[in-house]
């Protein structure tokens, strides 16, 4: 019923990008660095 289907995948891969999370939706490195949050990075 709907007009269009959505490749989730592929959304779901755009926004972790935007996000600058991995592909399992974790932040990376470089955004935990960016909100300050280094202490974190070792369990990474």
């Amino acid at each position: 019923k709907g007009e269009f289907v959505v490749d989730l995948d592929t959304m779901l891969k755009e926004y972790y990008e935007y996000r600058k999370w991995d592909e399992n939706g974790i932040p990376t490195k470089e955004k935990l660095k960016e909100l300050d949050l280094e202490v974190d990075i070792p369990w990474l």
